[in-house]
């Protein structure tokens, strides 16, 4: 949409889970008293048969396209169109119409974290293959277990139950499966790239021993069976610096051209107290719900994340040694079981230091709260 709406309150309604958010009216994240978004509350209430917004559209139009007697009819048979479409009107929206954000429902912030962090290595001149992103994915369910008691004798409803969770989590963790695949290739591709790079250091120092005649003729040979096989990459106009040129088109693909290496961090809630979105006492809304989801997210994200970087601790560069020491800080400092049984106690028993945490006294079930 065209306007300058209000950031801070976008932002506030996009970072939130979608239980406690609250619906934005349109004149809220974009002012009606704003000039720049005049032009959208006349959309939103008389659509495009407002003379205004016909003229105005007409001008940005002919900014665009200049103002010759073609591209003047062809924008008013654009124009007529769309003010005859009845879905175009129905998708817009109206003038009393509320922003409802979906959050992580309805988008994918992995593909745009991995992007970003494509981009800012192309713009650092950083290799690919020293890249390693750790990828956190909030999902918004438990994480789908089997209960002994069911395994024994289960009733039909709770097999039908267990496969529609099964399903769900399928689908919902199927981005994480993507990275999976995408890694493979990556590290597949890389090993290839790193034996052509060995192999070519030996083929150089074979052909140092040999006549010139006769090493031209092996160049020759390898440029003609590379044509032959389709690949263009490298060749040249000759054969000379053959190998020069194999050399830094397999170092370009391995350095730029591989995927990012993502590692899938996957963080569940314990308990889902909000089956939906629940904005009013009508679809079930209570405040204690929202305030749960916070904190739940909140130490269901530090465990999750102390029990990634525990787990490759001989392995983390600077930010991975400051964040598994803050975490450390914030949990206790208890140091980390080796066994999955006591891992599994201290998960239930730990307790959190961040006191001046506004949660932490009386919401927090790692806080201070005696239930907790």
């Amino acid at each position: 949409m065209p306007g300058n709406p209000k950031a801070i309150n976008a932002a506030l309604s996009s970072g939130r889970f979608p239980g406690v958010l609250a619906p934005f009216p349109v004149e809220d994240l974009y002012p009606a008293d704003d000039p720049e978004n005049s032009l959208l509350h006349r959309l939103l209430v008389s659509w495009l048969d407002d003379p205004r917004v016909e003229s105005e559209m007409a001008q940005a139009s002919q900014a665009l396209h200049g103002d010759g007697t073609e591209s003047r009819e062809r924008w008013q048979k654009t124009y007529d169109r769309w003010r005859s479409s009845t879905s175009m009107r129905d998708f817009f929206p109206r003038a009393e119409d509320v922003y409802v954000d979906g959050g992580a429902i309805d988008n994918t912030p992995s593909n745009s974290a991995i992007d970003a962090t494509r981009e800012w290595a192309a713009r650092a001149s950083v290799p690919r293959h020293e890249l390693a992103l750790d990828l956190y994915v909030v999902f918004l369910h438990p994480e789908p277990k089997v209960d002994p008691i069911e395994i024994r004798d289960p009733a039909i409803h709770q097999v039908i139950r267990r496969t529609q969770e099964i399903q769900g989590a399928a689908k919902q963790s199927s981005a994480t499966v993507v990275v999976d695949t995408i890694n493979t290739f990556g590290r597949r591709a890389e090993r290839l790239g790193d034996t052509l790079q060995a192999v070519l250091q030996s083929y150089r120092e074979t052909l140092e021993s040999m006549e010139e005649t006769q090493k031209r003729d092996i160049l020759d040979r390898l440029r003609t069976d590379a044509q032959q096989r389709g690949i263009r990459g490298y060749l040249g106009r000759d054969s000379e610096g053959l190998l020069d040129r194999m050399a830094g088109w397999t170092g370009n693909i391995v350095d730029n051209l591989l995927p990012v290496q993502v590692t899938a961090v996957k963080i569940h809630p314990e308990q889902m107290p909000l089956s939906t979105l629940q904005f009013t006492e009508r679809l079930g809304y209570r405040h204690e719900n929202p305030l749960d989801m916070l904190t739940m997210g909140c130490y269901n994200t530090l465990w999750a994340l102390r029990n990634h970087l525990e787990g490759q601790r001989v392995d983390l560069d600077e930010h991975d040694q400051r964040s598994l020491a803050l975490t450390r800080k914030w949990m206790g400092g208890e140091p980390w079981p080796a066994d999955a049984a006591r891992q599994e106690d201290l998960r239930k028993a730990w307790r959190c230091q961040r006191t001046a945490c506004v949660f932490h006294a009386a919401h927090c079930a790692h806080g201070a709260r005696p239930e907790g």
